[in-house]
C-alpha cells in the first residue's frame, strides 16, 4: 500500500491536537504473523535529500513534494517476511512553520485526536513554537519505539544544522523518554553528501562534529546543566543514544551497488539494537507495537516530562492493587501463627512459592508481552523500602576465591531456585580474584563450578616464576594470554554509563575510545603491582569529574557494578 500520514499536529480552537492516523497500521496486515514478528523502526529525518534516499534505498515509497509537515509510516517491502520487519518513519514534522487547523465537523473514525493538555500548564508568557513541538514528538514519542535515527545533514544545512537539532533534542531529554534499558537505546547515523572523491576520515569528522555539538548544548542548556551538576560533554549524547556515526550518502546518479552498500550498513546498525532489545525482552510484536504506541500517544499528550513506562502501560487495565502489601502481610502473619516453630520451613516451602506464583500469573496473563520477570517485579511489586542487595568479593587470591565460591554454592542451595546466583543481587563488588569470579558469573554466564575451574586454570598459567627480577615477579604476557583464553572476545556492553577500570597503584590516564573487552577488565582488577606490570587505566570524562582515582580493583558502574574497596 502507499504511504500516508501517521502522526501530525493540528491547531484546534483553543489547543493543539496530536492526530494518530490508523490507516498506516494497515502495513501490519502484510506481515505474515503480527503476533510473533517484532518490527524494528528506522526514523528518516530530513527533507528532499531524505526523500530521494528512501527511494534509492528501496525502503518505501517517496512522498510527494507538496506533502510535508507530518510523519508517515511504511514498511520496507523486502523485509516483510523477516522475523523483524523494518518499519520506515518518514519524518518531516519539523518542517511545519504553522500547524494546519483542525477541519470543522466530525473527525474520521480512523483518526485518534488528543489535545496536548500539558500546554495548559505552561507559565503565561512562555511560548512554545512549532519547532519545539516537533522536537518533543521526536524525542518523547518516537525515540522509544525506534532502533535507528537517520539524519540527513544536507537537509539541515550541514553538520552544524544537525548539531543544532541534536542540541535541541538533548535540551528536551533532561529526563529519559522511556524505561528502555540503557544499552537498547536507538543509534544515530548522520548521512552527508561529499561532492569530491576524497576519502573521509570518519573518526576525525566525528571529533569535529562532537565539538560543534558540545558548543550548541552549552549555548542551550548550560545554566540548567551547571545547576544540576551535570557535565556538558559527549556523555550527554550517549546517555540517550547507543552510538553515533557519520556516513557518506551516494549521489542520486551513483551505481545501485553504492546504494546497496549504504542500505546494508543502515540495516546492520538497526539490527544491532534489535538484538539487544530482544535479549532485554523489549522487542515487541507488531500487535503489541501498535497498542503500546497508542498508549504512548496518550502519555505524550498529558505529560512530556515523565518518561513513558512500557511495563506500567501494559497494566493500565489491570493495575497492581493498592492494598497488596496488606494482603501479603496478612498471609505471612497467618503462616506464622498457624504452626509455631515451623515458620521458616512453611515460609520457604509454602508462602514464598505461593506468592511468587500469584505474582507471575498476575503479571503475565494470556497474550501479554513477556517482559523480564525481574524488571516487572522491580517496577510493580518491589517495596519502596527495599535496600540494595550487594555481593562483595575481596582479593584473597585463588584460595580465597575457592572459599568464596563454596559460600555461593551454599547460598544457592539454601535458596533452592533454578536461577543464576547474581540475579539475586543489584550490586556486585569485587577486586583481584573476586572481580574475576564476578565477571565470569555475570558477563560469561559461567556456573560456580566453571568459575572455580577457570580461576585454578588461570593461576597455574600465571604464577610461574620469571627469571627477570624487575619490574615484576611474574610475566605479564602470561596473564594477558590466560585471560584472553578464559574470556575470549567478549565485551562489556557499557551502554552509556561511565566506566572506570583501574588497577593497583595506577591513576586515571586514558579515555575509553573502544568497546572494552572483558579480558581487559579482568587484567585491570588482577594487576597487583607486586606481581605484575601495571595495566593501563580506563575512564570516561563523567567518571573523572565525579570520582577520585582508585588504588585497586576495577570499577564499572554497570548493572551490576564492579568496584573495589
Amino acid at each position: 500500500m502507499g504511504k500516508s500520514t501517521w502522526i501530525d499536529i493540528r491547531a484546534g480552537l483553543d489547543d493543539l491536537v496530536l492526530q494518530e492516523h490508523h490507516r498506516p497500521y494497515e502495513v501490519f496486515s502484510s506481515i505474515t504473523n503480527p503476533d510473533t514478528q517484532t518490527p524494528q523502526m528506522i526514523l528518516m529525518v530530513g527533507a528532499g535529500h531524505k526523500t530521494v534516499a528512501i527511494q534509492k534505498l528501496r525502503s518505501g515509497i517517496a512522498r510527494t513534494a507538496d506533502c510535508g509537515g507530518d510523519i508517515q509510516l511504511s514498511i520496507d517491502p523486502e523485509t516483510i517476511g523477516w522475523p523483524s520487519p523494518v518499519l520506515i518513519a518518514d519524518c518531516e514534522l519539523h518542517r511545519a512553520v504553522l500547524f494546519k487547523t483542525v477541519v470543522a465537523g466530525r473527525i474520521p473514525g480512523n483518526i485518534a485526536s488528543r489535545s496536548l493538555t500539558w500546554r495548559r500548564r505552561i507559565p503565561q508568557g512562555l511560548s512554545v513554537e512549532p519547532g519545539d513541538i516537533s522536537n518533543l514528538v521526536y524525542t518523547q514519542l518516537m525515540l522509544p519505539f525506534s532502533t535507528l535515527i537517520c539524519l540527513f545533514a544536507d537537509d539541515f544545512q550541514g553538520l552544524e544544522g544537525v548539531a543544532r537539532l541534536l542540541a535541541a533534542w538533548l535540551a528536551n531529554l533532561i529526563n529519559c523518554p522511556s524505561d528502555l534499558p540503557r544499552d537498547t537505546h536507538p543509534r544515530i547515523i548522520i548521512l552527508r553528501r561529499v561532492t569530491d572523491n576524497i576519502n573521509i576520515d570518519e573518526l576525525a569528522l566525528m571529533r569535529q562534529f562532537l565539538s560543534i555539538l558540545i558548543k550548541e548544548v552549552e549555548r542551550r542548556v548550560g545554566p540548567v546543566v551547571e545547576r544540576r551538576q551535570r557535565l556538558i560533554d559527549t556523555s550527554m549524547l550517549f546517555s540517550y543514544f547507543g552510538d553515533i556515526r557519520i556516513l557518506t550518502i551516494p549521489e542520486p546518479h551513483s551505481t545501485p551497488q553504492q546504494w546497496e552498500d549504504l542500505r546494508r550498513k543502515i540495516l546492520a546498525e538497526s539490527e544491532r539494537v534489535r538484538v539487544k532489545r530482544l535479549k532485554a525482552k523489549f522487542a515487541f510484536s507488531a500487535t503489541h507495537f501498535k497498542q503500546l504506541f497508542s498508549f504512548a500517544c496518550d502519555h505524550f499528550c498529558s505529560d512530556v516530562l515523565a518518561p513513558f513506562n512500557f511495563i506500567r502501560a501494559t497494566r493500565r487495565a489491570n493495575p497492581v492493587p493498592i492494598n497488596m502489601t496488606l494482603h501479603l502481610s496478612e498471609l505471612i502473619s497467618r503462616v506464622n501463627n498457624e504452626r509455631p516453630g515451623t515458620f521458616a520451613l512453611r515460609l520457604h516451602t509454602f508462602a514464598v512459592p505461593a506468592i511468587a506464583s500469584a505474582l507471575v500469573l498476575d503479571a503475565f496473563p494470556p497474550e501479554m508481552h513477556m517482559f523480564n520477570p525481574i524488571d516487572v517485579f522491580n517496577e510493580l511489586c518491589k517495596p519502596s523500602t527495599a535496600g540494595v542487595r550487594a555481593i562483595i568479593a575481596d582479593g584473597r587470591g585463588v584460595g580465597g576465591a575457592s572459599l568464596f565460591i563454596d559460600k555461593l554454592k551454599e547460598l544457592k542451595s539454601a535458596l533452592n531456585l533454578d536461577t543464576p546466583i547474581l540475579d539475586h543481587f543489584d550490586l556486585s563488588v569485587g577486586s583481584y580474584y573476586g572481580g574475576f569470579i564476578l565477571l565470569g558469573l555475570d558477563v560469561k554466564g559461567w556456573s560456580l563450578e566453571e568459575c572455580d575451574s577457570q580461576s585454578q586454570k588461570v593461576a597455574k598459567v600465571v604464577f610461574q616464576k620469571s627469571r627477570c627480577l624487575l619490574p615484576s615477579r611474574y610475566r605479564s604476557t602470561r596473564i594477558d594470554e590466560a585471560l584472553r583464553n578464559a574470556f575470549g572476545e567478549s565485551t562489556a556492553a557499557s551502554g552509556s554509563c561511565a566506566v572506570v577500570f583501574s588497577n593497583y597503584g595506577s591513576s586515571l590516564s586514558e579515555e575509553i575510545t573502544h568497546e572494552v573487552k572483558v579480558s581487559e577488565i579482568a587484567r585491570a582488577t588482577l594487576s597487583d603491582s607486586r606481581f605484575f606490570k601495571l595495566y593501563k587505566s580506563f575512564y570516561s570524562s563523567r567518571a573523572r569529574e565525579h570520582s577520585s582515582p582508585y588504588s585497586s580493583g576495577a570499577l564499572a558502574p554497570l548493572p551490576p557494578v564492579y568496584t573495589s574497596a
